[in-house]
């Protein structure tokens, strides 16, 4: 017996898309709560819907999270602050050291 409501794939989606959207138009005074909202968002959804990449590695599959937050990073980035030089400086920081990691890959394995 389910004690909770479930929504579709697609009212989920649309639920994230109002979410930074409702940052975007606030021009990021409601950052906060967006970012706890997308949060709550984000450890609902089912894992089947995440569809992430096959990546046949524990090593690759912390690449693959390391990839998907800096996207995340930048996406809040253009919608919230696109003009604060300090979020635009600290992106470009986290950019950098996915590229280095990603240039240096495959790491060598440990021992």
């Amino acid at each position: 017996m389910t004690t909770h409501a479930r929504i579709t794939r697609r009212q989920w989606h649309a639920l994230d898309d109002t979410l930074a959207e409702v940052c975007e138009r606030t021009g990021g005074e409601l950052e906060d709560l967006h970012d706890r909202a997308v949060g709550i968002l984000a450890a609902v959804r089912p894992a089947e819907w995440r569809g992430s990449p096959d990546v046949g590695s524990a090593r690759a599959a912390r690449l693959w999270r390391h990839i998907r937050q800096v996207v995340g990073s930048l996406a809040h980035l253009e919608d919230a602050a696109p003009d604060d030089a300090h979020a635009v400086r600290t992106a470009g920081r986290e950019v950098l050291g996915l590229a280095e990691r990603m240039c240096a890959w495959p790491p060598e394995p440990p021992g």
